[in-house]
């Protein structure tokens, strides 16, 4: 593996600094509205399986981190691949002075779920924001001359397109520099951000993020006023507010979690249905074989516009969200978890029970459950599955 050099170079480590792993994305598709007649062509079981691997090492001053993995598709197409999560330099002082180079993780905000001022990476997963996501092509520096203060500056190839889809679902989309600049305060334990983005594709985004905690409660609001829609690329001049809100309570060996999202971009009812029949009517054009090939053509490609639309850098295609999380630490070595995230605006629901086991500091495993729930014309029943197991293990020495 590309890791091999890294690791056999390192010096004597941390426990924790080097990992291997197992990953295993299991998808039943079905038929919806967007995969009518199985126009992706998956077959009934699509599989993503992956051998992964990182290591850190650090030379005083000097860190280097590398995060890969081996992913063999199976299914409609089967595919090996090899693709990094990260590869980086990095420089830190001793004074709260950071330069790191490369392929890297820049996320930040405090959404549970949804993070509206973090639009460099992709969007983290609804039904199981834990599932580790690529980073991008960036140059980053963070100064902080103290606890409650820094100051952050990012320049990067942005990718936003959602990961780990199988098939053709799976679209790396075009990548677009993009500068962030982010300066964080402390005021009266208050956690204050200010966020601006703006690059290629982009004229600019303002963000802030406020945190607070009382006691085993911490309250969190993080919001977004941008330029030019995600969704609909005929509206690049209109302005967009995005709103994440909610709260974390632990009381005990219980976490219990809420969360309320505004995506001012998303389609109203109206403009919903008029999405799907495109999507209907464009298709049963493409494939009317008594129309002649260029209107045929011309109707499978906006089909295909429109039908990229789910899998963009987008945070969803309605206005209202919702979200709530439990977890239990059954035992010291067991948790058990339940996550329910609910489109408001159709009632659609993507519901995701999980286990996470952790016999000892070297070993974790993590097994998800996914299940789709709502009317046919619900948007998170758009997704051309039925049900999903996410399967992770990771061993750190």
């Amino acid at each position: 593996m590309a890791l091999l050099p890294l690791l056999l170079a390192a010096p004597a480590a941390r426990a924790g600094d080097y990992e291997v792993g197992f990953e295993n994305f299991l998808y039943r598709s079905t038929s919806s509205l967007l995969n009518r007649d199985n126009i992706f062509g998956l077959d009934p079981t699509e599989n993503l399986m992956r051998l992964s691997g990182s290591g850190r090492t650090s030379f005083s001053k000097l860190t280097l981190k590398a995060s890969a993995f081996v992913e063999r598709q199976t299914g409609k197409t089967d595919k090996t691949r090899v693709r990094f999560r990260e590869a980086f330099a990095e420089y830190k002082s001793d004074d709260g002075f950071l330069l790191r180079a490369g392929k890297q993780k820049t996320a930040w905000g405090s959404g549970l779920v949804w993070n509206p001022t973090a639009r460099l990476e992709p969007p983290k997963s609804p039904a199981n924001p834990g599932i580790e996501r690529p980073g991008v092509d960036a140059i980053r520096m963070d100064v902080s001359p103290s606890d409650w203060a820094s100051l952050t500056l990012v320049a990067a190839r942005a990718q936003a397109n959602l990961a780990d889809l199988p098939g053709s679902l799976s679209r790396e989309g075009g990548r677009q520099w993009t500068g962030a600049v982010r300066a964080r305060l402390l005021v009266r334990n208050t956690d204050i951000a200010l966020t601006y983005l703006g690059g290629t594709g982009r004229d600019g985004l303002l963000g802030l993020d406020l945190g607070r905690t009382w006691g085993a409660v911490a309250l969190h609001a993080e919001s977004a006023l941008y330029r030019g829609s995600e969704i609909d690329t005929q509206r690049p001049l209109e302005l967009f507010a995005r709103s994440a809100v909610g709260a974390l309570w632990t009381p005990g060996d219980t976490t219990v979690s809420v969360e309320y999202f505004f995506n001012g971009e998303g389609f109203s009812g109206s403009e919903f249905q008029a999405y799907t029949n495109r999507l209907d009517r464009n298709l049963t054009l493409a494939n009317n074989q008594a129309l002649p090939p260029p209107v045929r053509a011309a109707a499978l490609a906006a089909w295909g516009q429109d039908a990229a639309i789910p899998f963009s850098p987008n945070l969803g295609l309605r206005r209202h969200y919702a979200s709530l999380g439990l977890s239990h630490d059954v035992t010291r070595d067991l948790t058990g978890s339940f996550r329910l995230v609910t489109g408001l605006s159709d009632r659609g629901v993507i519901a995701t029970p999980g286990l996470a086991y952790a016999p000892g500091p070297h070993l974790q495993m993590n097994l998800d459950l996914l299940l789709l729930f709502g009317p046919v014309q619900a948007e998170y029943k758009l997704a051309p599955f039925k049900r999903a197991i996410q399967a992770r293990m990771k061993y750190f020495f």
